[in-house]
């Protein structure tokens, strides 16, 4: 018999699901800046041009970087709206949290910019909600 979710859990999952919508978004704003060494000017690179610029050059582990950070929060959508009764959703918005900050700030380094900061931010709260999506199973009642 399946497990039907009580109103808590939809709402968080719901919540999640929005972040990672957001996080998208933020996947085209500017994540690191690129100083040219001919004009001497920053030039900012968002995560898809990241991707295609290190695949231009030949650094293709640069670009499997890319393409994971890419990858975590659309996969995470589509992960938090079709599980809707399991607990996979919930381990995976924890797990995959923690790498993308840490694949973010390894592949970054110190010029960060505005998307890859709103990006790390907007992670701490998928990590919250899905913490709390894993005790809000098993504490909260059926309602």
């Amino acid at each position: 018999m399946a497990r039907v979710p009580n109103k808590t859990e939809n709402k968080l999952r719901i919540a999640c699901c929005a972040l990672y919508i957001a996080q998208v978004f933020f996947l085209t704003e500017t994540y690191s800046y690129v100083v040219d060494k001919a004009t001497n000017k920053a030039a900012g690179m968002s995560c898809f041009s990241l991707i295609y610029k290190s695949i231009d050059v030949g650094s293709f582990d640069l670009a499997i970087y890319g393409i994971i950070m890419a990858i975590i929060p659309i996969a995470g959508f589509f992960v938090f709206c079709f599980d809707k009764s399991r607990n996979i959703k919930n381990v995976y918005g924890v797990l995959t949290s923690v790498i993308a900050v840490f694949l973010i700030l390894s592949t970054i380094g110190g010029y960060i910019g505005f998307g890859a900061m709103i990006t790390i931010v907007l992670y701490l709260p998928i990590v919250f909600l899905s913490v709390l999506g894993m005790f809000a199973r098993n504490l909260i009642p059926q309602e």
